[in-house]
């Protein structure tokens, strides 16, 4: 990645705006550090998988979480 952080775009034109993330409590963390994106796939009944973009290290990195959580989404065109 390259230059990602608040609205930036790396050389594929991927770009993100690092929002943070809702625990499904009403807290919420990580703005302007970490931006969180859900997948379409499924991990298990409890938990869908996820993709997670690293500000500071421009890394973005798969896992899984909890579905009651409030993460960003992304809209793609066919």
């Amino acid at each position: 990645l390259k230059n990602i952080g608040q609205g930036g775009t790396n050389t594929s034109g991927f770009s993100a705006f690092v929002a943070g993330f809702s625990d499904g409590s009403g807290n919420f963390g990580d703005l302007g550090s970490y931006g969180n994106f859900w997948s379409s796939t499924n991990y298990n009944e409890q938990k869908a998988r996820y993709m997670w973009v690293w500000k500071y290290a421009g890394t973005i990195s798969l896992s899984q979480y909890d579905k009651v959580s409030g993460f960003s989404v992304r809209c793609l065109k066919d």
